[in-house]
């Protein structure tokens, strides 16, 4: 059974990825911070930071990630944000995506757009090759994981763990991790936070 692609957006509409990219500029001017020291606090250089804003770069999963902590965010307030809508129904057909070419990956939004949210779910597809940052990194927030399809590599800590469709893992706030995709097919996992401010 085939699934419904993604209805198309509107070719006058700016993407997912350029309004993340303004979204990131206005919540860095209103923070006061110039690009450079925006940069600096957040561990890029000024061109990307640059290149980002105007939509000219697709950052990978844990940069996206890493910006939005620095802005006091998760990176399903930048779906919220590009969305402007809150329901509590998220249609497989209609759910906000962003594309990482980065790291061969799509991210999707599961709950609803709306801020105020305790808990936060995305879908991440893996490309074959894919990975979620080039080392691993820590999340601000307690994380669930169920991988939904296909088979992932999750470095965790000091570990590296297998994991098949089925398996489940919950990642402690803080600790270094990283998504791989060594297969030869695209896999799926869902990621489930729950914010704690």
């Amino acid at each position: 059974m085939s699934k419904a692609p993604p209805k198309a957006l509107d070719d006058t509409a700016p993407t997912i990825e350029t309004r993340i990219g303004m979204e990131v500029k206005r919540m860095r001017e209103r923070a006061g911070l110039s690009l450079r020291a925006f940069a600096d606090r957040a561990g890029f250089s000024p061109s990307f930071i640059s290149q980002l804003e105007n939509g000219q770069v697709s950052p990978s999963i844990a940069s996206l990630e890493k910006i939005a902590a620095q802005l006091n965010m998760t990176v399903k307030d930048f779906f919220a944000v590009s969305s402007g809508h809150d329901t509590p129904v998220i249609r497989a057909a209609d759910r906000p995506t962003f594309r990482s070419s980065w790291s061969k990956a799509q991210v999707a939004a599961l709950t609803s757009m709306g801020k105020g949210h305790a808990l936060e779910a995305l879908m991440v597809t893996l490309e074959p090759g894919g990975e979620s940052a080039k080392h691993p990194s820590p999340m601000r927030y307690e994380q669930f994981a169920i991988v939904f399809s296909g088979a992932l590599e999750l470095t965790l800590g000091d570990e590296t763990l297998a994991l098949a469709a089925g398996d489940a893992v919950q990642i402690a706030a803080g600790l270094n991790h990283r998504w791989v995709n060594r297969q030869r097919r695209a896999a799926q996992v869902v990621l489930v936070s729950r914010r704690l401010d």
